[in-house]
């Protein structure tokens, strides 16, 4: 907050770098979409949006920054969007001139409020888009009296310096491409505040001190009443000298199940197990009977309570694999397309077939009284009262696959199998399963998460990778005993571990922040469970 209000009174061409870490899911948008507004009542001009590397996640994070800011429904605003595209799709509606008018006033112009007006510029974080923008910078002089405010969310994504020159000495004159053009944009800018924001901080705190993406000022966004994270998912963290027994030890809290499938000798080698392709579809099918029942009791609890909303969508998400299934079939893998085949097939025939005999002792019914009995044990007491008894919770389920009637979910792959990213009509249904791979990760937001089947786990677990998949984190205090997290072991043990990765981190980052010291002028340090490979990719 100083900083944006000192910045408009500092000298001509300062700049200044700042790093935000907050918590996956825990309000990141919101805060600097407000520190946007902030900026804009000390004076900024203009505020450029770095929204993601994919059209679908900065749609959708335009899209809360205008609700925000309060240009969605039309009101009259000082804000004056151009959004910015790579000159081959569109450029900039707004020319050198038109910059120049806009940021310095028209004396002329009988308009109110023209003085305030502040340029919002959201644009995706891709050479091209930056490469327009900044060349429009370099053309208007004027630019170098006003101040900027740049926005990088997902900072530590597709923008740090990975250059690979294994010549330590040549480091700090050798950047990656993105990185070199988010500097050049920087500098065009004249004065300007460079704001990334992450909730994975493993790769920014070591960039190099000559490279503009290490920071001079630092802060910590702690998440608000009702986030919930690592710790209430998988469990308070331990004394690290024991770390190595706290991983290894299986009291898992209910909402932690274990996908146990890779018992298959692998074909081509005979030495490597991989995952048994049917034990994976049964794990499959147990994980979507949960979320059915799940669903019919968050639904429940929602229509009984005054401050619940019920307009809002409800979601399974199945993260498999990276395949998407453009390249056929993998042996010990479900791929994206599989998948999808594989869940249609289950809720539009199978499911309904199976529950249809009337049989209490088919494996289906089993799965859904299992469940029931599960979520019935751990409810929270305050929500006891409106619990159905079992066959009531079946009749709704059965409502929702009956063929007879109208869908009430749909199924969507978020991947490029097809090209770019689709956007998911939340508003288009109440009940969602999504299948996909790194589309489900960094950045995406999933309306109403309940239920994450996830058997992706690579050899070597990346710390900051792996808690980006993490979309089941947020603000789900009260349906906590509803959510269930289906995961491998090593990758339970490594979410687990990430507790206190974060936790000595933030300590960290917190001391150099009352020493008033910056991360470009310390060398930071935490301590990282042996559940986890390394703390961020080799390149960052």
């Amino acid at each position: 907050e100083m900083c944006i209000r000192d910045s408009p009174y500092a000298p001509d061409g300062t700049k200044k770098t700042g790093l935000v870490v907050g918590k996956v899911r825990s309000g990141k948008t919101t805060s600097f979409t407000l520190v946007s507004a902030l900026a804009a009542d000390n004076h900024y001009k203009i505020v450029i949006h770095l929204l993601g590397t994919t059209k679908n996640l900065r749609d959708s994070n335009y899209k809360d920054v205008a609700k925000t800011l309060g240009w969605q429904d039309g009101t009259k605003s000082n804000w004056i969007v151009r959004e910015v595209k790579a000159a081959g799709s569109g450029g900039i509606d707004l020319d050198a001139q038109s910059l120049k008018n806009l940021i310095s006033g028209n004396p002329a112009s009988m308009q109110t409020g023209n003085a305030e007006q502040v340029i919002y510029m959201p644009m995706l974080k891709q050479v091209k888009s930056i490469e327009c923008l900044t060349d429009l910078m370099k053309q208007t002089r004027q630019i170098n009296n006003v101040s900027v405010l740049i926005i990088d969310d997902e900072v530590d994504a597709h923008g740090m310096n990975v250059s690979k020159n294994p010549v330590y000495s040549a480091i700090e004159k050798s950047t990656s491409p993105t990185n070199q053009h988010l500097f050049d944009l920087r500098e065009a800018c004249g004065k300007v505040t460079y704001l990334g924001y992450t909730a994975t901080a493993q790769g920014p705190i070591w960039q190099h001190p000559n490279n503009f993406m290490s920071p001079d000022f630092h802060c910590l966004l702690e998440p608000g009443e009702g986030y919930v994270g690592n710790e209430e998912l998988f469990g308070k963290a331990k004394n690290t000298k024991h770390q190595r027994e706290y991983n290894n030890h299986q009291d898992w809290n209910h909402q932690i199940k274990e996908i146990n499938v890779t018992t298959k000798i692998s074909p081509t080698n005979p030495d490597k197990l991989i995952d048994d392709e049917l034990k994976l579809q049964n794990s499959l099918y147990d994980s979507v009977c949960n979320f059915l029942v799940s669903y019919v009791l968050l639904r429940l609890r929602q229509l009984n309570q005054d401050n619940n909303a019920n307009d809002g969508a409800i979601s399974m998400m199945v993260h498999t694999t990276h395949l998407t299934g453009r390249t056929g079939h993998t042996d010990g893998v479900l791929n994206h397309q599989e998948t999808k085949q594989i869940l249609t097939d289950y809720l539009d025939t199978i499911l309904w077939s199976s529950l249809s005999s009337g049989s209490v002792k088919n494996v289906d019914y089993l799965r859904l009284k299992h469940a029931f009995d599960e979520k019935v044990t751990n409810c929270n007491p305050e929500y006891a009262e409106y619990l159905p008894s079992f066959e009531e919770a079946l009749i709704q389920v059965k409502q929702f696959i009956d063929p007879h009637n109208q869908n009430v979910y749909q199924i969507q792959e978020v991947n490029g199998r097809e090209g770019s990213i689709k956007d998911v009509p939340f508003d288009n249904a109440e009940m969602w399963f999504l299948v996909g791979g790194r589309g489900l990760a960094r950045g995406f937001v999933i309306e109403g998460l309940l239920t994450t089947w996830m058997p992706i786990q690579p050899g070597n677990i990346i710390a900051d990778t792996m808690e980006q998949r993490g979309r089941f984190f947020g603000y789900k205090q009260n349906y906590l005993d509803l959510i269930s997290v289906y995961l491998k072991a090593n990758t339970m043990r490594a979410f687990r571990g990430y507790i206190s990765d974060e936790l000595s981190l933030w300590a960290r980052l917190q001391q150099l922040i009352d020493l008033g010291k910056s991360l470009a002028g310390s060398d930071p340090y935490f301590v990282s469970s042996n559940a986890l490979a390394s703390p961020t990719a080799k390149n960052k």
